[in-house]
């Protein structure tokens, strides 16, 4: 297996777009900051885009944001997901916390943990399940005040949902959903001016 690590958000699509797509749905948060910053030559040192490849198959792929470590959503091998997290965890830029899907995200911080060999705030996001919509009519637009109560409700049911420790308030998510619509940084889908996705 080979760890392979991309200057920027458009080469990792390049490679990773096809795996991706397959699994459209779990996969839409990395997809989304991606085509954020597509034509973005240098991207700051706090991102990574990594893939681990065996025999030229993806075996397993993440994004090292700011905030968060980013696992996608495909077949989940052990080995691989120990070479992400023996790279991220070398060049940890103080991230607070790992989201992906449940057993990816174990693995990831049993031996994130082993690396920087203490139990440091590392919050876990796993996802242990999806919800299947139908297609829908509509545009991708970058979230606003107007759709704040909206994308409010959605994340207060969404943090309910998933496996995660800490647990949110309500109050925090607000400031957070604040934070993203203010800094321009969370988007949605609408369809005839209301939001049916985020």
């Amino acid at each position: 297996m080979l760890l392979k690590e991309y200057k920027t958000a458009e080469q990792y699509l390049q490679a990773s777009k096809e795996s991706l797509l397959m699994k459209e749905l779990e996969n839409n948060l990395i997809l989304g900051i991606c085509y954020q910053i597509p034509n973005q030559h240098e991207v700051t040192k706090n991102y990574q885009f990594l893939n681990v490849v065996d025999e030229n198959e993806l075996v397993a792929s993440a994004i090292s944001t700011p905030l968060k470590i980013i696992l996608a959503s495909i077949e989940i091998e052990e080995g691989a997901i120990k070479l992400l997290a023996d790279h991220i965890s070398e060049y940890w830029c103080k991230q607070q916390g790992i989201v992906g899907p449940a057993i990816g995200v174990e693995l990831f911080v049993k031996f994130f943990h082993k690396n920087i060999h203490r139990q440091m705030g590392l919050s876990l996001y796993g996802l242990s399940k999806f919800k299947h919509i139908s297609m829908v009519e509509g545009r991708f637009v970058q979230a606003t005040a107007i759709y704040r109560k909206q994308l409010i409700d959605w994340s207060i049911k969404f943090y309910h949902e998933i496996e995660s420790f800490p647990q949110k308030k309500e109050d925090a998510i607000q400031r957070l959903i604040d934070t993203l619509i203010d800094t321009m940084s969370l988007f949605c889908w609408v369809k005839a001016e209301r939001p049916v996705s985020m």
